[in-house]
This record gives C-alpha cells, sequence and structure tokens, in this order.
C-alpha cells in the first residue's frame, strides 16, 4: 500500500511533465503544410503556439489554435472555411495579435464563438526546425540574431568581434520577389539591380536585408489591433497587406444599400454592402461589408448623408474595383431615422 502511495504521484508527475513537452513554437516564420512536403495551409509567425504529435522524420505534427474574424468565415457542416479571396489571419484572442495568415479556402474545426469572432483548430506539419520549446529563451536558436544585430550596430563594432562584414549584393536585371519565407507570402518586390545584403544562404534561397526609407506616416509602433485613423487612399494602396484585418475610422459619405452580385468576389453571393464615398479617401469609393445585426440601421440611411464609422479592413483594394472593403463593425454616427 505504501509503495502504492508513492507510485500514484510519480505517475501524474510523469504524465503533467509529457503533456508539457508536447508544446512549443516558432522560431520563424514558417509554412504549416497540409503533409510533410504538401500543400501550404498558412504561414505561422514566429512565437506562434502549436500543440506537437507525433515526428516524421525532419517533420512534426502539430495543431493550431486561435480565432478569426466571422464575415471572413463560411459554415461548411460542422466546421467552417476561409472564404475570404485573399485568406484571413489567425488571433491569439479576439482582436488579438496575429499569430497566423490563413490561406483562402482552409477547412477549420469551430471550436466557440464570441460576438463576432470564432475559435478554431486546424492539424498540420512544420518542420521541427522551426521549434522550440516554450521554456527555451527565443533568441538561443535563431543563429542569424546575432550577426545581423552586429552587422546593423555599425561595421566598426562588426570587425572587433569578429564577425564577418555582410556580403553585398544587387538583385538580377529583372529584380526579385521578396518573401517571408521559402515557402511563404510575397511582401514586396525588389527593383532591378537594388543593393541587398546577403545574411545566409541555403536550398537555394538567401535572406537578405535591404536598407531603404519609407513615409513615417505609414509605420505604427502600435498593436495591428489599434484603431486607425487619418486613413487616405495613398495608404491603402501604399502598404495594403499590413493593413488587412486591422480597425479603421472612417467619414463617409452613403450613396445606396446594394446586395454583392457574383462578380464581386470579395463579398459573399447576395451580401449586403454601402456603396460609400469617403472624404477621407480623396473622395475614392469604398464598399461596407453590413452585417444582419446592423442591417436595419443601414436601411435607415438617406442618400448623400455623410456617416463615420468604425470598421475592419477586409481587403484594402478589390477585385473588381480596386477600391477598399471594410466589414462594418459599429456607426459612430447613428443613422437618420
Amino acid at each position: 500500500m505504501r509503495l502504492q502511495r508513492c507510485l500514484i504521484p510519480c505517475l501524474l508527475l510523469a504524465s503533467a511533465s509529457t503533456l508539457a513537452a508536447q508544446t512549443a513554437r516558432t522560431v520563424e516564420e514558417t509554412p504549416f503544410l497540409a503533409a510533410p512536403g504538401g500543400a501550404v495551409q498558412a504561414t505561422l509567425l514566429p512565437e506562434t503556439p502549436l500543440t506537437l504529435g507525433e515526428a516524421r522524420n525532419s517533420w512534426r505534427r502539430a495543431t493550431l489554435e486561435g480565432w478569426v474574424w466571422l464575415p471572413s468565415l463560411r459554415k461548411v457542416g460542422p466546421d467552417v472555411v476561409v472564404a475570404r479571396p485573399g485568406g484571413e489571419n489567425l488571433r491569439d484572442a479576439p482582436n488579438g495579435q496575429r499569430i497566423a495568415a490563413l490561406q483562402p479556402g482552409l477547412r477549420l474545426l469551430e471550436l466557440e464563438r464570441r460576438d463576432n469572432w470564432v475559435r478554431v483548430r486546424r492539424s498540420g506539419w512544420v518542420r521541427a526546425a522551426a521549434l522550440r520549446s516554450p521554456d527555451a529563451r527565443p533568441d538561443s536558436t535563431h543563429r542569424p540574431a546575432p550577426a545581423v544585430a552586429a552587422a546593423t550596430a555599425a561595421p566598426a563594432t562588426a570587425a572587433a568581434a569578429d564577425v564577418p562584414p555582410l556580403p553585398a549584393t544587387r538583385s538580377g536585371p529583372a529584380g526579385a520577389p521578396l518573401l517571408a519565407s521559402p515557402d511563404g507570402d510575397t511582401l514586396a518586390r525588389i527593383s532591378p539591380l537594388a543593393a541587398v545584403h546577403v545574411l545566409e544562404s541555403r536550398d537555394g534561397w538567401s535572406r537578405v536585408r535591404i536598407d531603404g526609407w519609407v513615409p513615417t506616416r505609414l509605420l505604427t509602433t502600435a498593436a495591428d489591433s489599434a484603431i486607425l485613423d487619418d486613413v487616405t487612399a495613398a495608404t491603402f494602396s501604399a502598404s495594403p497587406e499590413l493593413l488587412r484585418g486591422r480597425l479603421v475610422r472612417l467619414s463617409l459619405q452613403f450613396i445606396s444599400l446594394r446586395n454583392a452580385e457574383p462578380i464581386r468576389t470579395d463579398f459573399a453571393p447576395g451580401e449586403p454592402f454601402l456603396l460609400t464615398r469617403g472624404p477621407d479617401l480623396d473622395n475614392g469609393f469604398v464598399y461596407v461589408a453590413v452585417p444582419p445585426a446592423l442591417l436595419d440601421a443601414a436601411r435607415r440611411l438617406a442618400p448623400l448623408q455623410h456617416i463615420h464609422v468604425l470598421a475592419r479592413i477586409r481587403n484594402p483594394r478589390s477585385a473588381l474595383m480596386h477600391a477598399p472593403v471594410v466589414d462594418l463593425v459599429e456607426f459612430l454616427t447613428p443613422p437618420q431615422p
């Protein structure tokens, strides 16, 4: 009996330790695949939490969980599917930090709903080299970081620490796409013969650093859930991928309430939307998708009425008219009866 009393707590402790070892975080942006070497389901951002399963050669099976904006999903039986043509962000909490970019058409298990957010789960495969245990220091497994920091600080400091200077080269005559990872999304396109610094090379790919300048007004140090103000047409066209999923306050002029035709691929068929003109957007058009809860209020709008809205950016440039498409969150100016 005494032996049994000793064994039970020990077994429980061992079981808890095994469970803890099955969690991990990503150390870099990495693809989340349907099978080892298979189709990309999502792009995981650094520090994305995962629950691990079986190991297969250099791959680990992993389960991803997070929250997705409900209007970007379509219900299919017990599951939901990412319905936005450009994909959608996965966040660690409703309106929280981005942890992954989901591919359009990805099927997800729905776990719960909270307001206009859905908690979802999906299993896939990740390269084991892109993972670290939660208790490991984030910078302890990412070998390029010290060299980049030293080289960025000053060439003299790098030389004193015996860190070789970054190899300088140029893009080819046709330019080059800049990808988030070898299997990742395109972040930008490098101009022909632009100067780049090579940080590392492996498997036919080079990780590079580019020095340049951007307008300060297009940058923010706030979390990507912060509300944007003073957005202009130039902002939408200059950094569209950074704006997806962001909250924004807009001053608009209402034109009409419409239902989306099949040709408008940024909307679900028949989805109601406001056709508006935006004084803060250089008088261009803005399409405002209306959720069912706000449809009655939208019907009370009068043509040419000026309204102020809180909205979430669905697509900074629509496929049909290249105008912003946003999801209405709240009327900041109550519609007239």
